[in-house]
């Protein structure tokens, strides 16, 4: 490409005055990976494959003057587009008319623009390094539709990388997006920086920040996340084989009962450390325990709480279980009701006490 010092000075100039950031005020670079660009007049699915191929502008350090000089010397009659005259179009109206007017400040004015570009490269390039470390610390998915970043790993950050983690997500689910609005990056940043859990921020072209307790989400509007290794319930009612094994629908996950004697309890089964087993009294249970779902308004009596009913959607939220899992987050039920959390607290009413016969022993595991 033929782009020499002026051109330079009027992109830096244009780009200042539209509000541009680091990015921008580089202006032009002399050498340019085509994958790095994006071709805003064709859609995501015409963009051509660009990759390894370079855009390099030989002239960029050269003023206009120089190159006319150096034609007229060699008798050489460059092509002359008379619209470059026309000053309608915003750039010939800074070439020909606020850029002559700055020169009255300072007759400097062009290699000034050009000198800050230069720094500001540099120091684009220190910034893009620091994001790609900062990416790769607190990225824990990315794919076509989402980047989820892990929530306390990003809030750490210094604003400066929050603002560009932020702007790289856009950039990666939007690559045909030329320019991305300071609004909608500065509005998603400060919600991201200071409001708690649910909270959306709205992004560009349908895109939209979602905060959970301890992810950060950019993704298209309706993203429904794949579910995760835990073993969540697809099925309104799964009763579970007493004593045997029961496989979770659609999961990797089981869950192997046994019914014990007080004597046939394992060594330190009180002080039991494993989320996924409990001990439960068979008797309050009752013969046909089975899995389901929450039902709306649903209340249980969390062990240690001396018998105290509480709300089970308060429950979930005080554990913190992520809201797109509580609709489908497994309760062991029996005769008076919730009688597990699966994997967060027993029921007060299924204890086992000194008067206990049987214990219901309960762990959900993965396959072998």
């Amino acid at each position: 490409m033929g782009h020499n010092a002026d051109d330079q000075t009027e992109t830096v100039l244009m780009h200042w005055l539209r509000g541009a950031g680091l990015a921008g005020l580089r202006g032009m670079l002399p050498v340019t990976p085509l994958d790095t660009l994006r071709l805003a007049l064709l859609p995501p699915h015409e963009q051509p494959d660009t990759r390894g191929l370079r855009l390099v502008r030989p002239l960029l350090e050269v003023p206009r003057a120089q190159i006319e000089a150096y034609c007229q010397e060699h008798g050489l009659q460059p092509r002359f587009d008379r619209s470059n005259l026309d000053t309608t179009f915003y750039r010939n109206r800074l070439r020909h008319e606020l850029l002559p007017l700055l020169e009255t400040y300072n007759p400097q004015i062009r290699d000034i623009l050009r000198r800050s570009a230069a720094v500001i490269a540099d120091d684009y390039a220190l910034l893009r390094e620091q994001l790609e470390r900062a990416w790769a610390q607190t990225v824990v998915a990315e794919g076509e539709k989402a980047v989820e970043f892990d929530l306390a790993a990003w809030r750490a950050l210094p604003r400066s990388l929050q603002r560009a983690t932020l702007r790289e997500a856009v950039h990666r689910l939007r690559r045909s997006l030329r320019n991305i609005n300071w609004v909608h990056i500065e509005n998603a940043l400060w919600l991201a920086r200071e409001k708690s859990t649910g909270t959306q921020a709205t992004l560009p072209q349908g895109l939209l920040l979602t905060i959970g307790y301890d992810r950060l989400l950019v993704a298209e509007e309706g993203y429904e996340p794949p579910w995760p290794d835990l073993p969540l319930l697809h099925v309104a009612r799964l009763p579970l084989s007493v004593p045997g094994v029961t496989a979770l629908p659609d999961t990797d996950w089981q869950v192997e009962t046994a019914l014990l004697s007080m004597a046939e309890l394992p060594a330190g089964w009180e002080e039991n450390t494993d989320r996924w087993q409990a001990f439960l009294d068979a008797e309050a249970v009752g013969p046909e325990p089975y899995l389901r779902p929450r039902k709306p308004g649903e209340r249980f009596q969390p062990l240690g709480l001396g018998g105290r009913a509480v709300a089970l959607s308060a429950f979930m939220i005080n554990v913190k279980l992520p809201r797109e899992l509580r609709d489908r987050w497994p309760l062991l039920v029996g005769r008076s009701g919730v009688a597990w959390v699966v994997g967060y607290r027993q029921d007060e009413r299924t204890r086992v006490r000194e008067s206990t016969q049987k214990v219901l022993h309960v762990r959900v595991r993965r396959f072998a």
